[in-house]
């Protein structure tokens, strides 16, 4: 009986220590970050492919609106390749503005665009510089203009089918 005893305690001192090893494993495990639905993870080649783009910006302190749309064209390795917008201020339209640039992306899915677009006049020529979110493993990304002066009333940019 007092074998049987000391057996029971071993497997009870045993049983305690390799019940804490576990805890201690899964309580020191880092979060799978990459599969959970909350934390997507995103890349330059989330940005890729053809988008259709719509926005309103007020520039000028509000003092003045500009709304266009356009197409750009997105390469996922960090470049627009190719885009074409047309833009109205009110008193001025704006048809075949080429649009070239380059983005990045972090892996929480936002990122940075500059842009530079080119008219055939020099008021229908510029650039500008906008932060993005990326959503729907890059379908939508939305964007606020970073530039002093410029607000972002909306913008979009809607994947288009490949």
């Amino acid at each position: 009986k007092g074998g049987l005893m000391i057996t029971l305690q071993k497997w009870r001192v045993i049983s305690l220590v390799v019940l804490g090893i576990s805890a201690v494993l899964v309580l020191d495990t880092p979060p799978a970050i990459a599969e959970s639905p909350f934390h997507p993870q995103c890349s330059l080649q989330s940005v890729r492919g053809t988008y259709g783009v719509f926005f309103v910006v007020s520039l000028d302190q509000g003092q003045q609106t500009l709304s266009g749309v356009g197409v750009i064209t997105a390469d996922g390795k960090g470049d627009f390749v190719s885009g074409t917008q047309t833009t109205n201020n009110g008193s001025q339209v704006c048809t075949n503005v080429e649009l070239s640039g380059t983005y990045t992306v972090n892996a929480n899915c936002t990122g940075t665009t500059s842009v530079s677009f080119t008219g055939q006049t020099e008021s229908c020529s510029g650039s500008f510089t906008q932060s993005m979110v990326i959503l729907g493993k890059g379908s939508l990304i939305k964007l606020s203009s970073t530039d002093p002066g410029s607000v972002t009333l909306t913008e979009e940019w809607q994947r288009l089918a490949d």
